[in-house]
């Protein structure tokens, strides 16, 4: 079902096709009755009816724009929670690094590799702190950084 406004431009519209054909049938009788006593009165009429077209048409035009206003501010809504969604997936892939480093060190720890422990500790430490860093925008910043690529 449309939503109100929509009715309303409907309505504005079908109301100005009804004021276009008065116009036209009294133009059309001016036409072909030259001499009629209520020429003066008919065409006066005629310019009325021009008039409330006109009228007609624009608030209809304006009927649009608040639609299009109500669907520019829905845009805007969804860029919103697109962006939002897309901030929540920075961050889940801020926390996969550093699961990713956390596997990497279990498994050096599981195989009693002390080179890949430490290393692994490292990495671990520094998924940590990148993801730290990238929580904190810096000075002037507008955005957080991207995460970083996993190891």
């Amino acid at each position: 079902m449309p939503n109100a406004t929509q009715q309303e431009q409907d309505a504005y519209i079908a109301l100005s096709g009804a004021v276009v054909e008065a116009k036209n049938q009294l133009q059309t009788y001016l036409m072909n009755n030259p001499g009629d006593a209520d020429t003066e009165r008919l065409q006066n009429l005629v310019v009325q009816l021009g008039a409330a077209n006109t009228s007609l048409v624009a608030h209809s035009i304006g009927l649009l724009g608040e639609d299009t206003a109500a669907a520019v501010a829905k845009l805007k809504t969804i860029s919103k929670k697109g962006k939002d969604f897309i901030a929540q997936i920075n961050k889940i892939k801020k926390a996969l690094t550093v699961v990713t480093s956390l596997l990497t060190l279990a498994g050096a720890v599981l195989i009693g590799d002390a080179r890949g422990v430490l290393g692994a500790l490292k990495g671990v430490n520094d998924a940590i702190k990148t993801d730290r860093k990238a929580d904190a925008p810096p000075a002037g910043a507008a955005a957080p950084a991207p995460p970083p690529p996993p190891p």
